[in-house]
């Protein structure tokens, strides 16, 4: 038994990076006959076993930007073709209305577009995300981000800490929790009862796990210790963002700045439906079929919304964010000639590094830098691959947050 997986990506990252790759290759076009099989994506990629294509594909399809999935669960039948790769077979397109959407910004974000509305854009795509990312347990629909604000209902930010660094703590905690089945069960338990949950599980690298409160958790952040230093620290990291950003970029982060109220809402409503012994209604977008076409996520959010005023309007306004930012994106691109490069930095004023961990933060003087370091970029240090996250501007130097490449 286990909770939710959430991207281990940025939602800019996932759309300007491995989904915005696939729709210009390998979902493309339709292939040789021979790729016509329940593998014929693993095999065009080049990766037949579990792996990070595999992931990618999966985490792309289950935020609704695809029209099917192109691989199999693990119980399908060994000679059943995905629904989305027959798409890409039969020569259809494969992308959803949302799809389309990511695939404008995310390119518009690779070719270097730098606008507020395709920033307000992306957290506009980031809510649609969240209100599909979610898990299955004893026939309850439960969405992460509902539990997630259940949880901090109890775990309030304490006086004098960064609200940031606090979710960050709590979510890594709330991971944690997910890992273990028992921990797990009484957590989700307490979520479907309505009780508070007022203990969560700590776990460390070491795999030493202690359960915590309010108060234990809040004495973790004031004993320094690391966020770096738990088990599965990608989860809270892409689920919360940097604690040092000025906007982090973590789902939840990215998703609830742009709407809390439909975030909060979305919460309101499971908890109904809960309480009256229904289905949640966001079922129809937690799950997707593998075997057919998932419906129309912008549509059935929208009914969703529909039933109250605020909440409708809201809905709209989100997606005018969205909108707004597809057709500023287009028209970056329509003034854009040639294609989009990766730089590649090597950063050599670089002494000191901890070349064991995942994640990197440094800093480098600008006058070292042969051109202005950004998102996507690069960059080597001692002969490792780095993918940058984030570029913060400090006097004279850049800090760069950065993320090991595979």
């Amino acid at each position: 038994m286990s909770g939710p997986s959430i991207p281990y990506v940025y939602p800019d990252n996932l759309i300007s990076g491995s989904f915005l790759n696939y729709s210009d290759g390998v979902l493309n076009k339709k292939h040789a006959a021979q790729f016509t099989t329940s593998t014929g994506f693993q095999d065009v990629i080049g990766e037949r076993s579990s792996g990070t294509h595999r992931t990618r594909a999966s985490e792309i399809f289950s935020l609704g930007l695809l029209r099917g999935s192109v691989i199999n669960p693990q119980a399908a039948r060994a000679d059943e073709i995905p629904y989305g790769w027959q798409l890409i077979q039969s020569d259809q397109n494969i992308h959803t209305r949302l799809g389309y959407c990511a695939y404008a910004l995310g390119r518009a974000i690779k070719r270097g577009a730098d606008s507020q509305e395709i920033a307000n854009a992306i957290d506009a795509l980031a809510v649609i995300f969240l209100l599909q990312i979610g898990f299955l347990y004893q026939g309850n629909r439960i969405l992460l981000s509902s539990i997630f604000k259940h949880v901090i209902q109890s775990f309030m930010v304490p006086t004098g800490t960064d609200i940031i660094t606090w979710y960050r703590y709590v979510s890594v905690a709330l991971f944690c929790t997910f890992r273990e089945d028992r921990s797990f069960e009484r957590a989700v338990d307490a979520y479907l009862a309505g009780d508070p949950i007022i203990q969560l599980i700590w776990t460390d690298s070491n795999e030493n796990s202690q359960s915590v409160d309010a108060t234990q958790l809040q004495n973790l952040i004031s004993t320094g210790v690391s966020l770096n230093d738990v088990k599965g620290p990608k989860n809270s990291l892409f689920w919360i963002g940097n604690p040092s950003s000025i906007l982090p970029r973590g789902h939840f982060s990215s998703g609830y700045r742009c709407s809390p109220l439909l975030i909060d809402k979305a919460y309101e409503i499971e908890r109904q439906s809960i309480d009256g012994g229904n289905e949640s209604p966001f079922r129809v977008v937690i799950d997707k079929p593998h075997g057919q076409e998932i419906p129309d996520i912008l549509h059935e959010l929208g009914n969703i919304f529909h039933s109250e005023l605020d909440t409708e309007r809201e809905w709209e306004r989100v997606m005018e964010t969205l909108y707004e930012g597809v057709i500023e994106s287009l028209a970056y691109l329509d003034t854009q000639i040639g294609p989009e490069f990766n730089r590649i930095m090597f950063a050599h004023e670089v002494r000191e590094i901890d070349r064991v961990s995942e994640q990197v933060v440094f800093d480098v003087s600008k006058d070292a830098c042969a051109a202005e370091p950004r998102d996507g970029d690069t960059v080597v240090i001692f002969g490792v691959s780095y993918s940058i996250d984030e570029v913060q501007e400090i006097g004279d130097e850049f800090r760069i947050g950065a993320t090991k490449i595979p």
